[in-house]
């Protein structure tokens, strides 16, 4: 599973289904950063809190992606575009998906 490098409730999974899952987690996302880890993270700003969760923005599966054809064994978010990331599977593809727009609203708004 990889988190996206600029949304922080954005995590893309793969596995031996075949399947590419696409997870929105706002809840985790700010209960991650409202956690700091120990010896690593920074002193605490004051004034500075994690983003309020609405009602109705519960963690779960947003989409999945079926475009492979065999084990999908590697993920990686774009380095340059927000909502982009690619898969690679034994079937020899690579395959590059966008966040669905209805999933980018959510984070977003």
């Amino acid at each position: 599973a990889q988190y996206s490098p600029f949304h922080d409730p954005l995590v893309a999974s793969s596995s031996s289904d075949s399947l590419v899952n696409l997870y929105h987690t706002p809840q985790l996302a700010a209960h991650t950063a409202a956690t700091p880890i120990p010896d690593t993270a920074p002193a605490a700003q004051p004034g500075h809190a994690a983003a309020p969760i609405r009602a109705g923005d519960l963690d779960g599966k947003a989409h999945t992606f079926d475009e492979h054809e065999d084990s999908v064994y590697g993920l990686a978010w774009s380095a340059a575009d927000p909502w982009l990331f690619a898969s690679l599977s034994y079937d020899g593809r690579v395959v590059v998906n966008k966040v669905p727009k209805n999933v980018k609203y959510k984070v977003l708004i």
